[in-house]
């Protein structure tokens, strides 16, 4: 994350935090120790401390909300220039979770970043787990589309329970779904090949229901009959996620309590809407394929549910069969982000989870789950390897240092002596 949002990290949840906030980031939200109302140089976190001595106008040594706010408009602007292109280049021929840890570390400090996170297992066992900057393993960061795979498991568990099936046309659980809309079915909406367009539904107002946000969305602009083609976005997503509300009488927010964050001890998860924080307990409309804020801990938490096909500390949240179907291209290996195209398009598409290496047919052996703001949770269902990148920032820019850290993990691992 560049300076710009952790000063707007700071203001949203730090000093003088509005109840509208106060659920956020503990590592962000502790920096005025003296209870003074005003950060104090000393407290200051090295992004804001850059910028201290200018953001301080009226020279009391200390940064009150108003000095914060002013600071955080100067640095709304997308970051110009790019960090030192050795950078780059800081991992290659290396190996060793210290290397990574370094290269982390001078990546905060370069770009430069609020903090980042990474989180390393294999085969159900912890390898690494590293925090930089302001970050540990409870800080809480919206994380954008990785939010899809945590909204297609819960829809899944739904599907698990019989009360809806994948095949059966959205017309026969809601009888506002009339006309082609009528005809998509979860498997499409989840797969992203219903024929909805790409909106994220960001221009949602907040205070709509999910019945609501989910009757908009289905009446905007096909792009497509169902099956016919792959296009990303969320519009078929916050539909599924409302009929899976529908078939069990419960809100989202129970759903996904009751049968993923409960089960996987995910205490600081939960959906909302992306990039604008509101009280929990206070969302109507969250947006299912964008809008969940999480921490590096809890996530790896359902990473680890996934690689151990289901099971987490002895309980079984999602049947194997389940991570099998949600692990299955479904677009004829043409997925791409179109204009956005990123590394490695086209590629496959499974259930909330882009496929980046195919087994036979058309299962997936390594899937992921990246989102804009540059989290990237990575899964080799070959030997249980989970790598979790945690940051915010924009995944364009944080992808090259994501696959360098990527590369030199395996490598590490690979290299480390059988049983360790």
């Amino acid at each position: 994350m560049s300076v710009r949002v952790a000063l707007l990290g700071l203001v949203a949840v730090g000093l003088a935090a509005s109840p509208a906030h106060a659920e956020l980031s503990a590592a962000q939200a502790r920096y005025d120790r003296d209870g003074s109302g005003a950060l104090e140089a000393a407290e200051a976190p090295p992004a804001v401390a850059l910028y201290f001595k200018e953001a301080d106008v009226d020279g009391s040594g200390g940064l009150d909300r108003a000095e914060l706010d002013g600071l955080a408009r100067q640095l709304t602007l997308p970051r110009k220039g790019t960090p030192d292109p050795a950078l780059k280049d800081f991992l290659e021929g290396k190996q060793g979770f210290a290397a990574i840890d370094a290269f982390m570390e001078k990546l905060v400090a370069d770009l430069p970043l609020e903090g980042a996170g990474i989180f390393v297992a294999r085969g159900g066992k912890l390898a690494h787990q590293a925090t930089f900057g302001i970050y540990d393993p409870d800080t809480v960061v919206p994380i954008a589309s990785a939010s899809k795979w945590l909204a297609a498991a819960t829809v899944m568990s739904v599907v698990e329970e019989g009360l809806l099936d994948l095949d059966t046309p959205i017309s026969a659980y809601w009888d506002e779904a009339t006309g082609e809309g009528g005809t998509m079915t979860l498997r499409t909406m989840l797969s992203h090949t219903a024929g909805t367009g790409s909106s994220h539904l960001a221009d949602q107002p907040r205070s709509f229901t999910l019945e609501e946000s989910a009757r908009g969305a289905l009446a905007l602009p096909r792009v497509g009959k169902p099956g016919e083609k792959f296009q990303y976005g969320g519009v078929s997503l916050q539909i599924a996620g409302y009929l899976a509300t529908r078939a069990t009488g419960k809100t989202w927010a129970e759903l996904f309590q009751e049968r993923i964050a409960g089960p996987l001890g995910m205490s600081n998860t939960w959906f909302g809407f992306a990039q604008k924080p509101e009280p929990r307990g206070e969302i109507t409309n969250p947006i299912l394929a964008a809008g969940v804020y999480s921490s590096l801990a809890d996530y790896s938490h359902f990473l680890a549910m996934l690689a151990a096909d289901g099971v987490y500390e002895g309980r079984q949240v999602l049947k194997k069969s389940t991570i099998d179907e949600m692990a299955h291209d479904y677009t004829g290996r043409s997925a791409t982000l179109g204009q956005r195209t990123s590394v490695g398009d086209p590629r496959g598409y499974g259930f909330g989870e882009w496929c980046d290496e195919f087994g036979s047919g058309d299962a997936c052996l390594v899937v992921n789950s990246g989102g804009a703001f540059g989290v990237l949770p990575r899964l080799d269902r070959r030997d249980g390897t989970v790598i979790l990148l945690f940051v915010k920032d924009r995944m364009g820019p944080m992808r090259p240092y994501w696959t360098a850290i990527i590369g030199t993990a395996q490598a590490t691992l690979d290299a480390a002596p059988a049983g360790q």
